[in-house]
Parts: C-alpha cells; structure tokens; sequence
C-alpha cells in the first residue's frame, strides 16, 4: 500500500472482517492505478473506528461493496452498502457464489471469485471502468517498476508465492545487497525467570492503561483486560551506556511473537522501531489475525499499513520469528531470515526498538533481542 493516503479516499470498501486477507489484492490492484482506497486500516488519533469509517463514507466516491459468505451477514456491510446504494455510488463484487441480501439482488455484482489478480482481466477490467465512471475520471498512469525493484505480482489469495518461506505477499519492495554487519546483542530475554525490574516489561496493569502483562512458561503475555478494542501499546527498549542514553537508530531488534484471542480483525502486535520520547513517529512490524504480517507507519496524524504479506500455514497463537533492522536511511523487515521488505526514510534516523501491540487479544513474546553494531557504543 502507498504510505501516504489522502483522508478523503475516492474509493470506500466494504468487507466482512473475516476476509481481510483476501480483499488485500483488491486493495492492491486498485492503489496501483492510483485510487485512493478506504478500508478501515487508518486510525485517526481521538477518533472512533465508526466515526472514522463513517466519515471516510460519506467523503468517497465510489463505494466497492465485496459480498461474500460472511458479508452477507454483516449488519455494518449492509449498511454501507444500503447508504451507498442511495447515493448512486454503489460498486459490489462477489467473492463467493452467495445469494446477495434483499435489496441488492437486482444490481449486477462483479464475479472475482476465480480472478487472479491481473488488473487487465475479466471481469477485474469492468469494475475498473465502473470505477472510472462513477469517479469521473480515468486511473492514473502505471509506472513501470526500475530494475532495482522487484514486483510481486498480485493472486487471488495474495500474490506470488516465494518458494524460500512460503510468503504470500504483495507490494513493491527494493532488492538490494545487504550490508554485512557485525552486531553485539545489548539485550535479551527469554522469560525463564522473573521478570526484571528495569521497567522494560510490564507486569501488572499499567495504570489507567487498558494492558496486564505476566511471564510464564518461557513466554512473556501482554493482555487488553478492558474489553476496549481502540488501545495502542508501545513499549521502548531504551539502552544506556555510561550513563548517557544511546541513539538506536542503527539497531536490530528481534523476537518470536503470537497473538491469541479474544481479538478483532484490527489486533496487532510485534515490533517497534525507532520511536523517539519527543515525537510520535515509529515504524511496527507486527502478526494480525489469519497469518498476516504487516508494516505500519505511525505518524502525528495517523497509523497507516504500508505493507502487508500473509504466511500461509501460520494459525493464531502460533510464534512468528520477526526482526527489523535500521541501517542510516535504510530500514529492513524480517520474517524469519527472509528479508521480506525494505523502504528508505530520511525523517525518521533516530530512536529506540521496542514492542507494539493493538487492540483487543492476548499478545505472546519470546526470545526478544536488541543488537547494536560493533561500531557504535
């Protein structure tokens, strides 16, 4: 997904939760002609999910409905739908073979329930065009990725399959050589033992906090215990050396992480990377709900999903070995030892490592780690 997208989306898609991971190559192929999509990943700092969405409806243009066997029962889809329909701006698809909801058997559903993710096919090029005539106005001009760059292209269930991990992804990433580096681990922690006292983990309810963390069985437990599914959790890794704090911009941070339920289609958790004290500014690399991983990128004015993969065959409360690495401008994103996506930020050099969590479940770490280069203090 691009990083910035513009508030006002021209395009809204209305989905069931379950069918998050398979509406992303919809997402995908529709940002590549340059829409901007709307679909319930931009959290907006003060604002509710539904006053959020229920902004973001009534600002787009063009509203894609995606019926499925679990839409067809959901009570907020056939609202959004129901509004988009009196506002003419109505677009549904079909992922299923399902029977619509009365009311909307008689507009004529695009079928991709056998699409294959190419924006040029049948019947992805009619809903193109629709798009284009509701938007009034044609998609913009693809552009050819440089030779630095590797495309994965976008299937029905994702994209292509790397035969390496087994990751189903999609997005762009820069392929480039990676620097050999020697590191010097400056933190660890299995959870074998008592928790320390230094204030990196929480134990206990943070106060006036939604979150309880413990450690048991070699794992250490971050739990949501106020049944409120809006709550962020950030946790810095902070490190001194002599007494002075250290920049670590160039770092490495690791860790085996799972989530558990109770958790919504938004619960997240995982790493953190370069968050300053003085700024809200981080990067997160994190495990949601059906085996996906995904980059988001917090900024003062909200926390976006830049990037987003699922890991075929991983089940929630299964542990994700994921690691991130910031080198100068340049920041890499580990799945195992696959390096699965990599961006340059010029703004964002400074900070600590650190943990993240989302929204409503019970989020497990193990195994966490914090290497500096040899080169630095």
């Amino acid at each position: 997904m691009s990083e910035v997208v513009d508030p006002a989306s021209e395009i809204f898609l209305s989905y069931a939760g379950e069918d998050v991971g398979r509406v992303r190559p919809l997402v995908q192929a529709l940002e590549t002609l340059q829409w901007s999509v709307f679909w319930d990943r931009e959290i907006l700092p003060g604002a509710t999910w539904r006053e959020t969405i229920g902004s973001a409806l009534d600002e787009a243009r063009v509203v894609i409905v995606v019926w499925s066997s679990h839409s067809v029962d959901s009570r907020w889809v056939l609202e959004e739908a129901e509004q988009a329909a009196n506002r003419g701006i109505l677009l549904p698809v079909m992922l299923d073979d399902v029977e619509l909801p009365l009311g909307f058997r008689s507009v004529q559903a695009a079928r991709l329930t056998e699409w294959n993710g190419g924006i040029d096919e049948s019947p992805f090029d009619t809903v193109v065009q629709r798009v284009a005539d509701l938007i009034d106005k044609g998609p913009g001009t693809l552009v050819s990725p440089s030779p630095r760059k590797r495309v994965f292209k976008v299937a029905l269930a994702g994209v292509l399959t790397t035969a390496t991990v087994g990751l189903v992804s999609w997005g762009v990433w820069t392929q480039r050589p990676i620097p050999a580096v020697e590191y010097r681990r400056v933190f660890y922690d299995s959870f074998d033992g008592p928790l320390e006292a230094s204030g990196v983990w929480l134990s206990g309810k943070r106060d006036g906090a939604a979150w309880e963390g413990s450690a048991q069985d070699g794992v250490h437990s971050l739990c949501n215990v106020d049944e409120d599914d809006n709550p962020s959790f950030t946790n810095r890794l902070a490190y001194d050396h002599d007494g002075e704090a250290v920049d670590q911009g160039d770092a490495r941070i690791s860790a085996r992480v799972a989530i558990r339920p109770p958790f919504t289609q938004y619960s997240a958790a995982g790493l953190l990377f370069r968050a300053a004290v003085d700024r809200p500014d981080y990067y997160a690399l994190v495990v949601t709900p059906g085996g996906t991983i995904s980059v988001y990128r917090r900024t003062s004015e909200a926390l976006r999903v830049v990037w987003s993969a699922q890991v075929p065959g991983v089940t929630d409360g299964e542990m994700v070995e994921l690691a991130v690495e910031g080198l100068g401008a340049t920041i890499s994103f580990f799945v195992g030892a696959e390096r699965v996506y990599e961006l340059e930020d010029q703004d964002l050099g400074e900070g600590d490592p650190g943990i993240f969590g989302y929204s409503l479940g019970c989020f497990d770490f193990d195994e966490v780690a914090v290497f500096h280069p040899t080169s630095s203090q």
